[in-house]
């Protein structure tokens, strides 16, 4: 008898816990957006999104998402979602859509020049304009990374509002290099070591310039690398896709577009911990070329090239596990506030 009232006792907590953990993440996974489907098509490819509204009929402001690179979902497998809401605390609603080639959206990303992603951007925004809720004068973009390029060229087809860079560099062939340079640090090269890899990376970037077919990459990367460098994760072989996207846009730079951006209001947030991207070759530069009056630059010194605490970051199994519990605080300090700050108080005068 007394096992079986302890069995049902037992029984009783489990249940209670896993009840208790369904409300918990019920709270940590429900955001206060209205999510819907978004369908548009952008050349040959039909591409699938969402659109996430602030609570209430509007019309709100519009933010435009522009992926970093990778196979990115809309939601970025969960990691949009916070961005969206602090958006939405500050009026504006959120549009994102699966890269070509990923989730529902048909084409192939790794196929796209950078001003191809400027022209999707642009389709999507034509593509919900119409929008009872939304405001079709109030448009602004947020790009990640590799975003950063398509950033200015979207400003320079549409009238832009607001403008969020997070972590974008100014030149391809520069931030591969530094790229470079910071992952063979990281796994200890010698100096001997750097200068090889360097003369080799300059072969590969010779061949990149030149647009030379694949076949080519590989009898380098396959039959010509030094044997100082076989240690080194850099110089794996990568994808025929990932030769051809790289070839595309060997020499994309966004120098001369930022000027697009001039007259708007610009987040630009660089994190402290960034290994792929010279944040202060980025900084230089959008101060240089945009208006002191309409630059906002926000500098995190515990956070990664993501924005994510580095802290978290460093530990894979960690991030993972506080990512599903708490998703909104693997974000460094200040980068959502700042966000939802920026959307609901920002000005620019560049004649002033």
């Amino acid at each position: 008898m007394r096992r079986r009232a302890a069995v049902a006792v037992a029984a009783a907590t489990v249940l209670a816990v896993a009840a208790a953990v369904l409300v918990r993440l019920d709270a940590v996974f429900t955001y206060d957006v209205e999510t819907q489907p978004v369908t548009f098509t952008s050349g040959e490819n039909t591409l699938s999104g969402t659109l996430a509204l602030p609570p209430g009929d509007g019309p709100f402001a519009l933010v435009a998402f522009i992926h970093g690179d990778g196979p990115t979902t809309a939601d970025h497998d969960g990691g949009y979602p916070p961005l969206w809401e602090a958006l939405a605390r500050a009026g504006h609603a959120s549009l994102s859509w699966d890269k070509p080639g990923v989730g529902a959206s048909t084409g192939a990303w790794e196929r796209q020049t950078m001003a191809e992603r400027a022209d999707e951007v642009v389709a999507a925004l034509d593509a919900v304009s119409g929008h009872p809720r939304l405001d079709p004068e109030r448009l602004g973009l947020i790009s990640f990374s590799q975003g950063g390029w398509p950033l200015p060229l979207v400003a320079a087809q549409v009238d832009v509002d607001l403008a969020v860079a997070v972590s974008p560099a100014i030149s391809w062939r520069r931030q591969g290099r530094y790229d470079l340079d910071t992952s063979l640090a990281a796994q200890g090269a010698t100096p001997v070591e750097v200068a090889v890899a360097h003369r080799y990376s300059d072969a590969e970037r010779e061949l990149m310039a030149r647009g030379a077919p694949y076949r080519e990459y590989l009898a380098l990367a396959e039959q010509r690398l030094p044997a100082e460098l076989e240690r080194f994760d850099a110089f794996d072989p990568i994808t025929r896709d990932r030769w051809r996207f790289a070839s595309l846009n060997t020499w994309a730079d966004a120098t001369a577009s930022l000027a697009n951006l001039r007259a708007t209001p610009v987040l630009l947030q660089l994190g402290g911990h960034d290994v792929h991207v010279d944040v202060r070759e980025t900084e230089r530069v959008y101060r240089r070329e945009l208006s002191p009056a309409c630059l906002e630059v926000a500098r995190y010194p515990g956070a990664d090239h993501s924005m994510l605490r580095a802290d978290l970051a460093d530990h894979p199994a960690l991030l993972w596990v506080r990512s599903l519990w708490q998703p909104r605080d693997v974000f460094a300090d200040g980068v959502l506030a700042d966000i939802e700050a920026f959307a609901r108080d920002h000005s620019c005068d560049p004649g002033g």
